[in-house]
């Protein structure tokens, strides 16, 4: 039996592709206002124009750290970064490090400047214990919608990558793979009816390497007023990294 992914939107639609039940409905609020962390990338490699998805991991008043995979950059030394919140104004970034040539690899963004008020940053679970047959959820572009909520299934690892059910669009290669409000990893490639990610204990050895120093925190997801971990309501969170 293939997988069934629902897609989470503002509305309720039922799509078959190759066999695999794609169901946009609305959005409960505990998933959906973690997209003010993340955003919408447009590089320009070799002429075109190049669409991914990116998430804050650390914020200021005025800068923002932003994740992704390396190859929705490319070569371009200044990508577009559009927030949630301010959705009709993109900034310019400037790469702070990259995996360049790694098709699994990851990159960091650095946008300075007028930060939007709304924006938050998400926190890293380095020490996730998924085992398989969890739900887990990816945060970004898919099938032509941006910051669109996509369920999913971990099915296990191969290597060093974490393997979901379900492939992601294009523009969903940097989108963080949450679980319980937490990343754990980052989509960076998919084979087939399977979507890989990169752990999210490698990507902070990656932004500790690149000068991005994340602090251990809990609590609740982090903005301009209140820096934290993303964790769900109830007993306190186990540790985990984030801004």
């Amino acid at each position: 039996m293939l997988p069934i992914i629902r897609v989470i939107g503002l509305s309720l639609v039922s799509v078959g592709y190759m066999g695999t039940s794609i169901t946009a409905i609305a959005t409960p609020h505990s998933v959906s206002d973690l997209r003010t962390g993340v955003v919408k990338i447009i590089a320009t490699v070799g002429g075109q124009e190049r669409i991914g998805t990116g998430f804050v991991v650390k914020l200021e008043n005025d800068a923002a750290w932003i994740l992704t995979a390396s190859h929705v950059i490319g070569g371009d030394p200044n990508p577009q970064i559009t927030f949630y919140s301010e959705r009709d104004k993109p900034r310019s970034g400037k790469i702070m490090g990259s995996e360049s040539g790694n098709p699994k690899g990851l990159a960091c963004i650095l946008v300075e400047g007028d930060i939007p008020s709304g924006a938050m940053s998400l926190s890293l679970n380095a020490e996730s214990d998924l085992q398989g047959g969890e739900d887990v959820t990816v945060l970004g572009s898919s099938l032509g919608m941006s910051w669109a909520m996509t369920q999913s299934t971990f099915a296990g690892r191969t290597g060093s990558d974490l393997v979901i059910s379900g492939p992601v669009g294009e523009g969903s290669f940097g989108s963080p793979i949450l679980k319980d409000r937490r990343v754990v990893g980052v989509v960076t490639k998919k084979i087939g009816l399977f979507s890989h990610g990169t752990p999210a204990g490698n990507a902070i050895v990656l932004l500790e390497r690149w000068g991005v120093k994340l602090d251990v925190s809990t609590g609740t997801p982090g903005t301009h007023d209140a820096i934290g971990g993303g964790c769900p309501e109830g007993p306190p969170c186990p540790p985990s990294v984030g801004s």
